[in-house]
């Protein structure tokens, strides 16, 4: 669609997070066409039509999504509405999102038992109405940034539950939820130590389906559960994040060779470890951060066949990156690399001709002894842009400024190149 100019990418923004995110514009045709095809497929964007007033309602539809994202509906509403013509039946999926909506009634959800998709996030509600404990089809649940507190006891009920967004929310045991393949929080989860109202390590062992969790770890022998293989039943697990919350200096705790059993994983975050070449491994891997990580023998990361993003946050003691950081045909799918907080970093690798052939963008932060960029950088071919924030001493940023050295240098070879600093 982009070749026939129906969709257009507008601008590309890297978030704080460093992930890519793409504002697209589409041609009214194509707006248009989207919307018909909506409204064919009893789809609800407006309150009004979505929702009746009073006990007898005009029938103006019988929806099978209602989608409400922003749309400010104020109190009153919710609190003497219901979803339209015979919807309750028929509804797959509700969406009020980002309504700031303080309470929501109980006959609300009556008789929505064919919902398979709920998304309270972003609004005030500190309770829910105990019927959604009976949504038996309900698959997927967010209850993000709400004002709930602690995930209700209602939500243990659901059965068929796939996705549960809690960010916001302290977790109670939910072991039983043996069908969960992804339970997501703001952060990773931080893990209390002997707390039999919350969730524990052994309820996360127990859901053996999980694909996407987070842990914050903060107790020895909750380490020492986690390196004596108690996640080790998580085969089916794609997106992982493992902190050490842990004061423990220098001395940092080698991250577990146990957790290879995650065969399937592609994406990968840990912080605070000392990491082995366990973590090549993990063929499928498409994006690795590792923070506040050390290394004594240095990994082959750049013989990961498929990882796209490369994230490298904090590290003092490294003054420079091993030789095959630069090597001929290294990183064959990186598009996106980040060094940030490098202290004593001094120089780079030489990138040879052929490494990363797709890398489009370098971030550096916080890097004050870089002393000269990456020798061979001009070389990389699909690089749009290379970007340096409080990073290298004051000769290196007088060279990369407009004009300067290595500025000349880089603009000669890739004049297409943004160079931001």
């Amino acid at each position: 669609m982009a070749n026939l100019c129906l969709v257009e990418v507008w601008e590309e923004l890297w978030r704080g997070n460093n992930e890519l995110k793409k504002y697209c514009r589409v041609h009214d045709l194509l707006h248009d066409f989207a919307m018909y095809i909506c409204k064919e497929n009893k789809c609800a964007f407006d309150a009004q039509h979505a929702f009746t007033k009073g006990s007898s309602p005009e029938r103006s539809g019988d929806w099978y999504r209602i989608l409400l994202p922003k749309k400010n509906i104020p109190d009153d509403v919710m609190a003497h509405s219901r979803p339209a013509g015979s919807g309750p039946r028929l509804l797959h999926t509700l969406s009020l999102y980002g309504n700031d909506i303080n309470n929501i009634p109980a006959n609300m959800f009556l008789n929505m038992r064919a919902l398979r998709v709920l998304d309270l996030s972003s609004n005030n509600i500190s309770t829910m109405p105990d019927c959604v404990g009976e949504m038996k089809l309900l698959k997927v649940l967010n209850i993000s940034n709400t004002g709930l507190g602690v995930v209700p006891k209602c939500v243990r009920r659901l059965k068929s539950l796939r996705f549960l967004d809690a960010s916001g929310s302290k977790l109670p045991g939910i072991s039983k939820f043996s069908s969960l393949r992804v339970l997501r929080s703001s952060s990773a989860l931080r893990i209390p130590f002997q707390n039999d109202e919350c969730l524990s390590l052994e309820d996360v062992s127990n859901m053996i389906n999980l694909q996407e969790i987070g842990i914050r770890f903060d107790d020895e022998s909750q380490w020492k559960s986690i390196e004596g293989g108690i996640l080790g039943h998580l085969v089916k697990m794609q997106h992982f994040t493992l902190f050490n919350s842990m004061q423990m200096g220098s001395d940092l705790p080698v991250f577990p060779e146990n957790l290879k059993a995650m065969a399937d994983l592609e994406k990968l975050e840990i912080a605070y470890f000392a990491v082995t070449s366990c973590l090549c491994s993990f063929a499928n891997l498409r994006e690795l951060r590792l923070i506040s990580c050390q290394w004594s023998n240095y990994p082959e990361f750049e013989k990961l066949p498929n990882l796209v993003s490369f994230y490298l946050n904090g590290n003092v003691g490294c003054t420079e990156l091993p030789k095959a950081f630069g090597k001929s045909s290294g990183f064959p799918k990186l598009r996106f690399l980040a060094i940030n907080y490098f202290y004593q970093l001094e120089a780079f690798p030489e990138l040879e001709d052929g490494a990363m052939p797709c890398l489009e963008l370098i971030i550096l932060w916080g890097c004050d002894e870089l002393k000269k960029v990456p020798e061979g950088l001009e070389l990389l071919k699909s690089l749009k842009e290379f970007s340096y924030f409080n990073t290298g001493t004051s000769e290196l940023r007088e060279r990369l400024k407009e004009g300067g050295q290595d500025w000349n240098i880089i603009k000669a070879r890739n004049p297409h190149m943004i160079i931001r600093g």
